[in-house]
């Protein structure tokens, strides 16, 4: 394993596996011998996002109805959590059942609010900072997205088949552009906030729906920075 640091930069790691790449060994030394590696550090630029506030997971019983959800604090709006703002809604679909009895889950997100939405972009995974440094502009932003957890079993005798599963990928961030604020006569945006969503996961228990989305929010408004203080 590498791992590289130098003041102003995030620091990067990657590795160097000869098993992997198919190479063999030779007088007890790898081959090929001297092989170089290239490590790019990202800089610090200008940071000014801020980690949302998440203490764990978030719990809900309600399913099947939509409920807001505020990325700066990271939590359900209010009355359901601590939440202030609906950055985005969410709709969890699960019929209550646990054990042998499950089968399934899902979880829908959308940005009912008009140009609000978003984009997914690849993250730097060597890097301390993965994401994006700023909402790329102008861009094509989605308003729905959909994930998943289903497992098949047997209808006799409830013996576990297959699980299938489409989750966050945390090797992306979702970018978004949300509070937004539209002048009536130009129908153009006079206000909005910018967020990086870095991961997000689901379950279900007794307790009900777990619900956990960890974040960067800027909370400058048409400020499109997302590198994290």
């Amino acid at each position: 394993m590498l791992h590289v640091t130098k003041n102003g930069y995030y620091a990067s790691h990657d590795e160097i596996n000869y098993v992997a790449m198919g190479h063999g060994a030779s007088g007890g030394y790898w081959l090929p011998r001297n092989l170089e590696k290239t490590i790019v550090l990202r800089p610090v630029k200008d940071p000014k996002a801020v980690r949302n506030k998440v203490h764990g997971f978030k719990t809900t019983r309600r399913v099947n109805e939509w409920l807001k959800f505020d990325i700066e604090y990271g939590d359900f709006v209010s009355p359901d959590g601590m939440g202030k703002v609906g950055d985005f809604e969410v709709l969890f679909n699960w019929d209550g059942k646990l054990g042998d009895e499950y089968t399934g889950m899902s979880v829908k997100i959308r940005f009912p609010d008009e140009y609000s939405g978003g984009c997914y972009v690849d993250k730097v995974m060597c890097s301390e900072f993965k994401g994006a440094y700023e909402f790329p502009l102008p861009t094509k932003i989605l308003q729905e997205f959909f994930y998943f957890a289903r497992e098949e079993r047997d209808q006799k005798t409830r013996e576990f088949i297959k699980r299938e599963e489409k989750k966050f990928n945390v090797t992306k961030a979702l970018l978004v552009r949300s509070r937004c604020e539209i002048d009536p006569n130009t129908k153009r945006i006079v206000k909005c906030n910018y967020s990086q969503i870095t991961n997000i996961r689901f379950g279900c228990d007794d307790e009900g729906i777990a619900f956990l989305v960890q974040s960067f929010f800027n909370p400058t408004p048409n400020d499109t920075n997302l590198e994290p203080k």
